[in-house]
């Protein structure tokens, strides 16, 4: 657990909610004891047994061959892996075949678990649902900060690794509480107010995000920035690697994902020309991913 993870206050909301999605009405509960709930319970993004034997093997560091055998008792798994380890994302080109031992050693061992990780991931915020396109979007702004936090560690010398979880799990509670309270299509109120809808994103997703990344054994470092990523960065790089990022995803989204070099240099934070082309390269990566991992 990190030194500085988020409070556990929403535990004294304990009054007791059922949380089968039968019995669940929406309309007649507090969303916030609905999203708190289901953190206590952990029953928001539950992973596929093969995906938790991955990140355990990861955090135990096993051999690759080991890893193998894991990610080839998942035919899904497997898919999204050569999928990925063979589009332009990852060689620059598309239409490269390449075999399952190779991705993984393409990708390596930290790879490899981003990768199941973020398929898993990506079934959760596609999945259908009243609020999908809220969550597509949060989803696709979650790639993107990913790659772009991992060129922009790749320049300053941190890991780059820990820099893709940072920026796609740091803002993926939103997404999870989203999925708290879409339990029943006919009782989720305001779907029409994105606004309503955005306040409970912001409310929560830090604390949703520590929860997911503590229980997945995620560095700690990863952890830190998720809980705590809207606080100052206290000189912590990877924390302030993320805060920049954010900026320019945020910047990037707004101008429908049309953002050059020249514009990111201009930004604060941003220490050099180098640094703000390899932020670009890294977010113009995200399209590929959208398609190569769902």
């Amino acid at each position: 657990m990190p030194a500085n993870a988020p409070s556990a206050g929403y535990l004294s909301l304990q009054k007791a909610l059922p949380v089968s999605d039968d019995e669940l009405d929406i309309s007649e509960v507090d969303i916030d004891e609905v999203v708190a709930e289901r953190m206590t319970t952990l029953s928001m993004v539950v992973l596929p047994s093969t995906v938790e034997q991955v990140v355990a093997a990861t955090a135990a560091r096993v051999p690759l061959g080991e890893l193998t055998k894991i990610v080839e008792s998942d035919a899904e798994l497997v898919a999204s892996i050569l999928r990925l380890a063979s589009s332009p994302a990852f060689t620059g080109a598309a239409g490269e075949k390449v075999s399952l031992p190779y991705a993984i050693i393409r990708l390596g061992r930290e790879g490899v678990r981003s990768v199941c990780l973020t398929a898993s991931l990506a079934k959760v915020a596609l999945s259908d649902g009243p609020l999908l396109v809220l969550r597509r979007r949060v989803w696709r702004e979650c790639l993107a900060s990913a790659l772009t936090c991992q060129a922009a560690a790749q320049v300053r010398g941190l890991s780059s690794d820990d820099a893709y979880l940072a920026g796609l799990l740091h803002d993926f509670g939103k997404i999870a509480a989203l999925t708290a309270v879409e339990v029943d299509h006919a009782h989720v109120p305001g779907l029409d107010d994105e606004a309503f809808w955005a306040d409970v994103m912001e409310r929560h997703h830090c604390d949703v995000g520590w929860i997911m990344t503590d229980r997945w054994l995620l560095p700690d470092a990863v952890q830190s920035v998720t809980a705590r990523h809207h606080l100052p960065s206290d000189g912590d790089p990877l924390h302030e690697v993320v805060q920049l990022v954010d900026a320019v995803v945020a910047r990037a989204a707004k101008q429908g994902w049309q953002i050059t070099a020249d514009e990111i240099a201009t930004m604060e934070g941003v220490r050099s020309q180098d640094e703000a082309m390899a932020m670009r390269i890294g977010l113009a990566r995200h399209p590929y991913f959208l398609t190569a991992i769902t």
